[in-house]
């Protein structure tokens, strides 16, 4: 079974398309069929897109607001 945290930070970092900086092409594509399983299917997944549209809304009000 795999921890919970783990698959949190796996849904993040392929939902915010950060998975190339953290793994060359050939490890990702190695990797490809373990990551798919963690980030589709999950409940937690739906918890992480949700997190990552705040994170990005946040991200846009503060850019806007900032001079």
């Amino acid at each position: 079974m795999t921890n919970p945290r783990t698959i949190i930070l796996v849904s993040l970092a392929y939902k915010s398309d950060l998975l190339p900086i953290i793994f060359d092409k050939k490890e990702l594509k190695k990797r490809n069929k373990c990551i798919e399983k963690l980030v589709n299917g999950k409940i937690i997944e739906k918890a992480t897109s949700a997190a990552i549209e705040a994170i990005q809304t946040a991200a846009m009000i503060v850019t806007s607001t900032v001079h």
